[in-house]
């Protein structure tokens, strides 16, 4: 009877171990070395095409004649994401007239228009845009970038119209 018990207790601690350990391990974590694969991040390779060049062309296409509003040529540009496209057709179905263009941030075309500074980040790219309306007004406006689902290229997905004049 003595070595029953014994054998019952002696299998009840062991029980009591092996739930421990299953317990402790999955409040623990794993213990395996991450492979270079799982514990680098793949290096972004940026287009040969930067930000800069893709907001100044579309700005030279979209200023020549018979591109900007109220034509809708801009729905044919690849240097705009589908998003923005479909968010200015949005846009132009609702509003019967622009108080100003959404793409050059004023109510009439500028003369001229020049990339400025620009910041990257990762995916993403700012560049703000220097536009000249007349010989004595000038405003500024940023152009935001994404890069293409598989980073062969920059595209504009939306331009911000905080409007510095000077």
């Amino acid at each position: 009877m003595e070595n029953k018990t014994l054998v019952i207790i002696i299998l009840i601690v062991l029980a009591i171990l092996v739930i421990g350990f299953a317990f402790f391990q999955s409040f623990r974590g794993t213990t395996d070395t991450p492979t270079n694969e799982e514990s680098d991040p793949e290096e972004l390779v940026y287009p040969t095409i930067s930000p800069e060049q893709v907001v100044q062309e579309f700005y030279d296409w979209y200023l020549t004649e018979g591109n900007a509003l109220p034509n809708e040529n801009f729905a044919t540009s690849s240097s705009l994401t589908a998003r923005f496209i479909n968010s200015v057709q949005a846009q132009i179905a609702t509003e019967e007239e622009f108080d100003r263009d959404p793409f050059v941030c004023s109510a009439e075309l500028p003369l001229e228009v020049s990339t400025n500074s620009t910041n990257i980040n990762d995916r993403r790219a700012n560049v703000v845009v220097d536009s000249v309306l007349s010989e004595v007004e000038m405003i500024s406006f940023i152009a935001e970038l994404d890069l293409t689902e598989d980073a062969s290229a920059w595209q504009i997905n939306n331009v911000v119209c905080f409007v510095k004049g000077i």
